[in-house]
Parts: structure tokens; sequence; C-alpha cells
């Protein structure tokens, strides 16, 4: 399925950066094209990074259903690349990532543009529902997680709650490869 989930179990693990780096590495092949979707409406960093927070989006789209997906999804500057903002803020995000609009909006996109892949950027599993309504919806989840900081509880949590039905991947984010075992012990240090 073309609808990814990029996720962590907690802040400050990655899954942004991350998310924008396989979005990057996707739009570079000539047969797909991608589709970034913020999905973090409590703390809307996709959208901040490019330069789009105060731009209608994703939760515009779920609270009116009059509102075309198509008509808010934005190029870049990169081919082959677009973003969905968070949309305006809400009190009421939760219940419109749980609702029946929000399956029509997602399998929409991925029905009418198959060649298009489309990437969640999620809030943390742990934190939020919205995030646990994204993961029923999507065909692959990518879990990020931050080396030596994540605790390996909240991985194994945050793998419970989406459930053993889902394909899950994981992303290990900031490892410190600099020691002996570091990429210069595989390949030798010049002379």
């Amino acid at each position: 399925q073309n609808l990814i989930m990029i996720a962590s179990a907690l802040p400050g693990d990655g899954k942004t950066f991350n998310c924008i780096n396989i979005a990057l590495s996707i739009a570079l092949e000539r047969d797909h094209s991608v589709v970034l979707i913020d999905c973090d409406a409590n703390n809307p960093e996709l959208s901040r990074l490019f330069d789009l927070k105060d731009e209608h989006g994703l939760l515009d789209v779920l609270a009116d259903p009059t509102r075309s997906v198509e008509s808010l999804i934005l190029p870049t500057d990169i081919p082959r690349l677009s973003v969905l903002p968070a949309g305006l803020p809400t009190d009421s995000a939760a219940e419109l990532f749980a609702s029946g609009r929000m399956r029509e909006v997602c399998y929409g996109m991925a029905d009418r543009f198959p060649q298009r892949i489309v990437l969640f950027d999620s809030s943390p599993i742990l934190l939020t529902s919205e995030a646990r309504a994204l993961a029923s919806l999507v065909g692959q989840i990518v879990v990020v997680v931050r080396a030596g900081v994540t605790p390996q509880q909240a991985v194994k949590d945050t793998i419970d709650v989406i459930g053993t039905e889902k394909r899950i991947s994981l992303v290990l984010n900031q490892v410190d490869l600099s020691g002996a075992m570091g990429y210069g012990h595989y390949y030798g240090h010049p002379h």
C-alpha cells in the first residue's frame, strides 16, 4: 500500500527529519511522486519547516467535507514532492482523525494516484490518540527510535499499541558511528 506513516514513541526522536529524508529519496525516483502530510496537530513541525504553518491543510479538509484535499496539496521546489500542511489549529483534532472523513481522504489520495507515495508525519504514538487513529489506516509504519535516548520499553509499548497485524519498520536515528565499530572499522583507514 502507498500510505506510509512515519512515527515515534515519544517527541524528539527525529521522525520529522526522517520523514523528509525518506520523501526526498522517493522523489528522486522517476516512477513515483510523494506527498508529505503533516499529521502532528499539536506540534506541526513539518508545516513550520516548509514555512506553511498558517496555511489551510489536512485539519481543514477533515472539518469541511466540501473542501478538496487536492486543492490544498502544495508543490515544493523539488520535482515530484508536495506537502499538505497540518492546517489551522482546532480542539477537535482527535475526533477528526478518527472520523470516516479521514479514511475517505487517505484512501482517496492513495486510489486516485497509484504511483503516489503518501507519507504521514505523525504525532508520537504514545502521546496522542490521533496517531493511533492514523495507524489503523496506513499499510506501513516506520517507527523512528533515537539511539541511546528512546527507552526500550517505549518502543515495545509503541509496537503493542500499533499491533502485530501492521507492517512495522524501525529506524535507529542518531547513532554514533565514531567508535571502534564505526564506519571506518569496516572499510579501513587510509594511510
